[in-house]
């Protein structure tokens, strides 16, 4: 099964062609939801005919904006992935998870996939700075989603 982790506006938008040429093929997706970015999110799927998420992790009706929501919202994340990921994953040993981009919802996701043995295919993580903190948070992430 393929499964499709995305948290953020830019995410979302980026990922919308492949989710919505998976389901002009007919293949079947399991849509999972980071819900880094709140706001919009729901308009947005609609806007581009994307199914509802199959799955909402870390939804706090708001947007992350600061540090400390990120870090708590990472680790209510992290959390609830590993308690319920078979169930998330819908006992899947043998699939894809795509990722996207750059952002934290990125390393979460492909956590989540290495924790419950399935395979990652990141798709478009950005240029490579070489430097952990230029751009910060999105270069560490790059390295640790690898």
């Amino acid at each position: 099964m393929i499964h499709v982790i995305v948290g953020t506006r830019a995410q979302i938008i980026k990922m919308a062609p492949v989710m919505r040429e998976l389901e002009n093929r007919g293949v079947d997706y399991n849509f999972i939801f980071l819900a880094q970015h709140k706001e919009t999110m729901y308009e947005i799927m609609a806007q581009f005919e994307i199914k509802k998420p199959d799955f909402v992790l870390g939804d706090r009706n708001k947007d992350i904006t600061t540090v400390k929501d990120m870090i708590l919202w990472s680790t209510e994340v992290l959390i609830f992935a590993f308690w319920k990921r078979v169930e998330i994953f819908k006992n899947d040993k043998n699939g894809v998870v795509l990722i996207h981009g750059d952002a934290p919802p990125l390393f979460l996701g492909a956590l989540m996939a290495k924790l419950q043995g399935l395979k990652v295919a990141q798709v478009e993580a950005g240029l490579r700075s070489f430097n952990y903190f230029k751009p910060f948070p999105e270069e560490i992430t790059r390295v640790f989603s690898a």
